[in-house]
């Protein structure tokens, strides 16, 4: 399954994430480009990574998809 980091965040936070064996985790983070503009996103880089080693914690098997 591919998910971006708020709904991961979500399934966390409601306890739904034990259902989930492997995931590609969607996380935009930093500064991305589109178009060759610049746009600030709502994650920085570090929670990325947190909320990546949190689901590895949490057992899932998690792949990074970096925006």
């Amino acid at each position: 399954m591919k998910a971006e980091a708020e709904v991961v965040e979500e399934m966390i936070k409601e306890r739904t994430i034990y259902l989930v064996d492997e995931l590609f985790l969607e996380c935009k983070n930093e500064w991305w480009q589109k178009k060759g503009k610049r746009k600030k996103s709502r994650k920085a880089y570090w929670e990325c990574l947190a909320l990546y080693g949190r689901l590895r914690d949490e057992g899932v098997a998690v792949h990074q998809w970096w925006g």
